[in-house]
């Protein structure tokens, strides 16, 4: 998998500056996240499985509404599903506008929702459901491209066995060099996300209590338990078996600085970038604009499987003969 670091190394190739101060990494970052949105776009249309995500949420009796997931990607939930206590399949609720959930209403209690709509930040049902289990589809948004803030290179887990008079060790991480994006006190950037560095997930994140050196301490209990809607966690995340591990990357809060996306986003998010920035310093050349263009359709043509490949013609050899033989004038 590629860092977002490797993507602004490409960028910086491909423009060829003859004075790196002119460009700085902040103004790349800023174009690949524009080109990440343009194409997360474009792909919505088009081929939407690579970005499709779900969660299983459990209503309560008497509740009306469930709020959109927070990495929802511009609010776009395509699909929800209920299954309740008296059932082990998922059946669909069925999506209508929201001037249609008037005749739906009623003073009954549903034991599945007829249908939903949206509304503001919410999936609005027409009458109280009761306790049901909810699966929302949606498209996911990993966050802002950001540069990435260390990569671990080991991991100490806490000792609460030591000799009389010894304190028991606290975990910690060594990294190979900690970024300029991570402080003690800073009101953000002392809350980091840890990400796998070959998926690109984001496996947790903790508070930085003590920088020593490349060794970072997190604390116990963080400040805040929730930061930019995202879940913070305790020192004890580090003791947990198969979460944080080595060559994981640290980066800051609500980011990933490992790059999870279709080839066709990628290519298309470092030309849309490189375009940018050439353009930016006047140096973009002619025919640029074009390739930029033809990455574009590979995004809207990209397809899984089968229904990705090109139609057969009535004119083909495979068409025409055995069993495919069709009488065509």
């Amino acid at each position: 998998m590629q860092t977002v670091n490797d993507l602004i190394r490409q960028i910086r190739f491909n423009v060829q500056e003859s004075n790196k101060s002119q460009v700085s990494d902040q103004m790349i970052l800023d174009a690949l996240n524009r080109g990440k949105d343009y194409a997360y776009n474009k792909m919505a249309k088009q081929y939407l499985e690579p970005l499709l995500r779900y969660e299983d949420v459990q209503m309560s009796q008497g509740d009306t509404k469930l709020a959109i997931p927070p990495r929802a990607f511009e609010d776009r939930v395509v699909k929800l599903e209920c299954k309740t206590g008296d059932s082990n399949r998922w059946e669909p609720i069925t999506r209508m506008t929201f001037q249609a959930l008037g005749p739906l209403t009623t003073n009954a209690t549903d034991l599945v929702p007829p249908a939903w709509a949206l509304v503001g930040r919410n999936m609005v049902f027409p009458n109280p459901v009761r306790s049901i289990t909810v699966r929302i589809w949606y498209l996911q948004d990993l966050g802002k491209l950001v540069k990435q803030q260390g990569r671990i290179d080991a991991v100490s887990e806490s000792v609460e066995e030591v000799p009389p008079d010894t304190p028991a060790q606290r975990p910690f991480i060594t990294v190979d060099s900690v970024g300029e994006d991570i402080s003690v006190s800073d009101t953000y950037k002392k809350y980091v996300s840890v990400v796998d560095s070959s998926t690109g997930e984001i496996k947790g994140s903790l508070q930085v209590e003590e920088i020593n050196g490349d060794q970072i301490k997190f604390r116990a209990v963080p400040t805040r338990d929730k930061v930019l809607n995202i879940d913070v966690s305790g020192e004890s995340l580090l003791d947990e078996q198969d979460v944080v591990d080595l060559d994981d990357y640290l980066c800051s809060l609500g980011g990933t600085c490992v790059v999870l996306f279709p080839k066709p986003i990628e290519n298309y998010i470092i030309q849309y970038a490189t375009n940018e920035i050439r353009d930016t310093l006047g140096t973009l050349k002619s025919g640029q604009s074009q390739r930029l263009d033809k990455l574009e359709d590979d995004i809207t043509s990209s397809k899984a499987g089968r229904e990705g490949t090109k139609t057969i013609k009535n004119t083909s050899g495979i068409w025409q003969r055995g069993r495919l033989r069709r009488n065509i004038k």
